[in-house]
């Protein structure tokens, strides 16, 4: 691991983060601040420890959020976390064929999404092997992509979390079979005006 830079406006020490420093630093889970809830094998440790760092005040007001709120209990809708640079939404929906769903991808905020109760799929693909479908809509933060784009496609259920940085496509809410509709809570966290 090494210091790169002192940037003002991260508010935190710059660090050029390796896949080994990334793994040390997430395994110690410092992080978490005591979450119980774990992290897909899908993320990005190397990019979230770096995105992490940059600002670490709304990551943890993220986690803290997921760890002391009653989840099951809350009502779908929005809740300001960190007024627009942390903010929850919670959703009830009936999920879909996987046909029916798109990949999209966000340049302002990275998402962690966890399923709070019942099962869906997500997939996760590099934007760089997607082809848009449309003009990024900056007032939504949202791109979507063409439907055949392949990514690898994994099952979340409770209690674990996935997060999608920029350059990750992600395609949410796929029908599981069995499982018509499920709870879900997106936590979206703001990308520092540095990145």
């Amino acid at each position: 691991m090494s210091i790169s830079s002192n940037n003002t406006e991260s508010q935190t020490t710059e660090i050029n983060w390796t896949e080994e420093s990334a793994a040390a630093w997430f395994e110690t889970g410092d992080w978490s601040s005591g979450l119980q809830f774990k992290p897909h094998e899908s993320v990005n440790v190397a990019q979230f420890a770096a995105q992490f760092h940059k600002r670490p005040k709304w990551w943890k007001a993220a986690f803290d959020y997921l760890r002391e709120t009653d989840l099951l209990n809350l009502a779908p809708g929005n809740y300001p976390i960190d007024g627009d640079n942390v903010f929850a939404i919670v959703a009830e929906n009936p999920k879909k064929d996987y046909d029916q769903t798109k990949w999209e991808s966000h340049r302002r905020y990275q998402d962690i999404q966890m399923v709070i109760t019942g099962a869906e799929k997500m997939g996760i693909a590099p934007i760089s092997t997607l082809e848009p479908v449309e003009n990024y809509d900056d007032e939504s933060d949202l791109i979507f992509y063409k439907n055949d784009g392949k990514g690898e496609i994994y099952t979340a259920n409770p209690g674990t979390f996935f997060i999608f940085f920029p350059h990750d496509g992600h395609r949410p809410d796929i029908k599981i079979e069995g499982v018509e509709r499920d709870k879900k809570i997106v936590i979206k966290v703001r990308l520092s005006s540095a990145d």
